[in-house]
């Protein structure tokens, strides 16, 4: 009869540990994920690219805030992730704001120029994450709003971005 019990017990542990791992983390997919920005691959060493279950390729956040010249705020409060990219050209100063908050699909974008201010809200087709403490971004959407190209390539799994600061 114990051992009915402790074998019940160690099946309904098990299920609820594979029930509670986050979606998307360990389909066997984790490893084989490349970023390239510019030629260049991207590392992550404390934390793994992964695609969540929309499909989507999510980093973590300061990896691609830096590699495109951005910086990457986290304001734990709110769960928000800001980037800031600064730039001047012809005596005129341009900051670029993209605002994300974890499991919100809305997503803002501000353009700041000497002379104007411009702010648009936008959809995404899934949400900034986060696993084990740490913030994960859909790398599309972060790219592209910072003024890169995005592609994917199937066969070897590689996220290349295109982006040359001018």
């Amino acid at each position: 009869m114990k051992k009915t019990i402790v074998a019940v017990v160690l099946t309904m542990v098990a299920v609820m540990a594979v029930a509670v791992y986050p979606v998307g983390v360990n389909a066997g997919q984790v490893d084989a994920l490349t970023v390239i920005v510019d030629g260049k691959k991207i590392d992550f060493p404390d934390a793994p690219a992964h695609i969540d279950e929309n499909g989507r390729l999510q980093i973590p956040v300061r990896f691609i805030g830096e590699a495109l010249g951005a910086y990457a705020f986290w304001d734990d409060k709110l769960r928000r992730v800001e980037f800031e990219k600064i730039t001047e050209a012809n005596d005129e100063l341009q900051i670029e704001n993209l605002i994300f908050f974890v499991g919100d699909k809305e997503y803002t974008y501000v353009n700041t120029t000497n002379e104007s201010k411009n702010t648009q809200s936008m959809l995404m087709d899934t949400v900034p994450v986060i696993i084990h403490d740490r913030a994960f971004i859909p790398v599309r959407y972060v790219a592209e709003g910072l003024g890169a190209t995005v592609s994917w390539e199937e066969s070897s799994r590689t996220v290349v971005i295109d982006w040359r600061e001018s």
